[in-house]
């Protein structure tokens, strides 16, 4: 445990024997060198959940550990004890300290009516708290993402966004069930605001999260159609590139033939030149000679 600054950490391990329930908690700063104990006893546990230990705590030169016990339960314990009952379906590890412990100086007595609506008013108000809190975030998200994706901005990120809270939903609906079930198992130890509070954040979390899940299928399915409809388009594009080779391939080869054909004439025309030419030298060349034996008789 580490969470006080410019202090040292504490090292916890502790064992539970599961016959009794009892609890023996070994804890040492990180500078001593040999473990403390302490035993957590437990005293009741009821078919709703409930389980009443005390620890006895040394009157006179407590140590830090003991000082800081006395006060309140340490969350971190707190949730090192619950990690022997259940396991972390419904929620993240990380917040199963959310919910507070009851802690007293004397024992606790479950039958009491007013200890217990103590306990259960502590416990329904941080789940009131968690689920507005929840509400509230969705809330601002949801907006924000589908202003966004209406502009045509950051689509891809935004729907990560509503993937995200729909993967968070699953663990907040699975508290949600157990704060149901406190309402229904004390009917009688909760106050009507209270109750009237959570179902009020309740009905609010579960119509968001439908609201949520359609537009974010609507959102990617709209994506995969424009993706399929980019496919298409550039399937089209590939159809027309490849008429259009053949069509140039053709044309290269037409080309090539009249090229040939103009080759062709031109040799023709470029023989019958050379011919000419070698004519007119001749005669030149006949009348050359001519004047050349004239001149010597």
């Amino acid at each position: 445990l580490k969470d006080i600054p410019d202090h040292e950490a504490v090292i916890i391990k502790a064992k539970i024997d599961q016959e009794n329930f009892n609890i023996e908690l070994s804890y040492r700063e990180q500078a001593d060198k040999e473990n403390k104990v302490l035993y957590f006893q437990n005293h009741s546990k009821n078919r709703e959940g409930f389980l009443v230990y005390s620890v006895e705590l040394p009157e006179k030169n407590r140590d830090f550990f003991c000082e800081e016990l006395s006060k309140n339960m340490h969350n971190a314990i707190y949730h090192y004890f619950k990690g022997f009952f259940h396991k972390h379906i419904y929620h993240h590890r990380s917040e199963d300290s959310l919910l507070p412990a009851f802690q007293s100086e004397n024992i606790t007595n479950w039958d009491d009516i007013a200890t217990r609506q103590k306990f259960l008013k502590q416990i329904i108000d941080f789940y009131y708290l968690k689920f507005d809190g929840y509400l509230k975030l969705w809330e601002n998200a949801f907006y924000k993402t589908r202003e966004e994706i209406t502009q045509n901005t950051n689509v891809i990120k935004n729907i990560k966004t509503l993937d995200n809270i729909i993967q968070v939903a699953h663990d907040v609906f699975g508290e949600m069930q157990y704060c149901d079930f406190l309402l229904t198992a004390f009917p009688n130890d909760i106050t009507k605001t209270d109750k009237k509070s959570i179902h009020k954040t309740s009905r609010g979390l579960h119509d968001l999260y439908k609201n949520i899940l359609f537009w974010r299928d609507y959102y990617t399915s709209k994506i995969s159609f424009l993706d399929g409809k980019s496919g298409k388009r550039w399937g089209i594009i590939g159809v027309w590139v490849g008429v259009a080779s053949i069509l140039l391939t053709l044309y290269l080869e037409i080309q090539s033939d009249d090229i040939r054909e103009i080759n062709k004439d031109y040799r023709i025309y470029q023989d019958s030149l050379f011919q000419i030419l070698r004519n007119d030298l001749n005669s030149i060349r006949d009348s050359i000679s001519i004047d050349s034996t004239i001149n010597a008789k």
